[in-house]
């Protein structure tokens, strides 16, 4: 198994170390995304580093399911070569993405005086650290939460550099906390799985997850780290820590709110109080970010995706209306009806019972049901929603085949581009939530089961008990 492992690092060292040797930080900022190292040679050594990943995953698979429990040492081991190669990630310069430069240019922002929220970086252009950004997004106001933003003041109060990338790199390495987080989440969740340790680390050390979220720096691992973190509290029954964890999720990204009331509906299913509890909760929170951003983070981010409605870059259900020929108001508006009769819909089923297997799949389904019907779409966006399927699985293979899946097509996503990265997303993630919801519905109907049986159970028992004993 330390064979596989080894092999599963040395790959993912070469994947990240080739590309940031070819690509200098000018020719990044030049050149977005940049031209001096092609998508075909990232995606091959992507390919390459998947494949050690199955190896190792599949023998770590084996000896877990042999032994019953991986040894302290081993799993140490593991601990350690992970956080080798995450630090890594962390320290090199984001290679096909530059969004992580712009979350250092808002919290600059922020440090010289002027509101990200109100004015663009046009208005900070001669700051020593905003000038050396790539002017592409210039003219845009902030589209990100007030949390996104305090993780990129601390950065940088704590990073005493003028050099853009060395804020990056700082700024990473506090997402690389997010993924010991995200580890912790798992565990927890998985904490009577026999294959507890493999899925753990199945779940964190995808190669494609740690290069989107990694080494390019997407904020996606803090959507995911705090809707995780929410799904857990909701399904253990703490509605103020689920409502900090949407909160935090919102602060992050506003869309993040979407779930709201499939959360709500789960707390009422068993206690109206503990709904109440949620909604308030989440009802402060966001009212301090409203309070921060006066809404201006909302309306940024509805101005930008506006001027980024376009056929070529939409989720599936738009584009298909697209190509039969729909206009695009009209498809603007079948698209939200579907949205909300999906959310509706989904609601319903948690008032019902539907979802057996936890408050994972149904939260997971109102993104899927966000993703596939917004006029914008990047394949990174599906980690707000894909890792919360996998959770939602009781069934460890299941769960693990739900995770080679995701890795699949989202790697085949990176490498193929627009527009195939839709329809493998797409047929990925439909798959995975049909399996997902056919285990929960099957868990409902076990429930049923018993409860008939104890019912049956029970009459005879008080038959017996109502039975005259015979005289003497």
């Amino acid at each position: 198994m330390f064979g596989s492992f080894l092999t599963y690092l040395l790959l993912g060292f070469f994947a990240i170390l080739v590309p940031s040797f070819l690509i200098s930080d000018t020719d990044l900022i030049a050149n977005s995304p940049p031209l001096g190292f092609s998508q075909d040679n990232m995606f091959f050594l992507l390919t390459l580093w998947t494949a050690g990943a199955f190896w190792w995953i599949f023998e770590l698979a084996n000896q877990e399911k042999k032994l019953g429990r991986l040894p302290r040492r081993t799993r140490i081991g593991l601990a350690l070569g992970l956080l080798a190669l995450g630090l890594l990630a962390a320290l090199v310069h984001p290679i096909t993405s530059l969004d992580t430069t712009y979350y250092i240019a808002y919290g600059r922002q922020v440090l010289i005086g002027v509101s990200p929220y109100h004015s663009d970086l046009w208005s900070s252009e001669a700051d020593l650290i905003i000038s050396q950004l790539n002017k592409f997004w210039f003219g845009m106001v902030c589209v990100y939460g007030p949390v996104a933003l305090f993780f990129s003041i601390l950065t940088q109060l704590i990073v005493s550099s003028p050099a853009l990338f060395a804020l990056v790199a700082g700024l990473k390495c506090i997402w690389l906390v997010f993924f010991v987080v995200l580890a912790n989440l798992a565990a927890r969740i998985w904490k009577h799985q026999p294959l507890r340790t493999t899925l753990t680390l199945a779940a964190i050390s995808g190669p494609i997850m740690i290069w989107t979220l990694l080494v390019d720096g997407h904020l996606e691992l803090l959507m995911l780290v705090f809707l995780l973190a929410m799904a857990l509290a909701a399904d253990r029954g703490f509605p103020f820590y689920a409502a900090l964890g949407l909160t935090l999720a919102v602060g992050t990204k506003v869309s993040g709110l979407v779930c709201a009331p499939i959360v709500f509906f789960w707390f009422a299913r068993s206690s109206f109080k503990s709904a109440l509890k949620f909604a308030a909760g989440l009802s402060l929170g966001c009212g301090a970010i409203l309070a921060v951003t006066r809404g201006n983070d909302l309306r940024a981010a509805m101005n930008f995706l506006a001027g980024r409605e376009h056929p070529p870059t939409t989720s599936i259900v738009p584009r298909l209306l697209w190509r039969i020929g729909v206009d695009f108001q009209l498809t603007r508006t079948i698209s939200d009806v579907i949205f909300y009769s999906a959310i509706a819909l989904i609601s319903f089923g948690v008032l019902r019972g539907v979802f057996k297997t936890g408050p994972y799949l149904p939260i997971g389904l109102s993104y899927v049901a966000l993703f596939f019907t917004r006029n914008f779409f990047n394949y990174w966006y599906v980690w707000w929603f894909w890792p919360l399927l996998w959770f939602s699985f009781r069934d460890g293979r299941r769960a693990l085949r739900s995770i080679a899946i995701c890795n699949i097509a989202i790697l085949l996503s990176f490498g193929l581009g627009w527009p195939w990265n839709i329809y493998l997303l797409t047929l990925g993630a439909v798959y995975d939530s049909y399996s997902a919801f056919v285990e929960s519905w099957r868990a409902r109907d076990k429930v049923g089961e018993n409860r008939n049986e104890s019912a049956s159970t029970n009459h005879k028992s008080s038959d017996a008990k109502l039975t005259p004993l015979p005289h003497k």
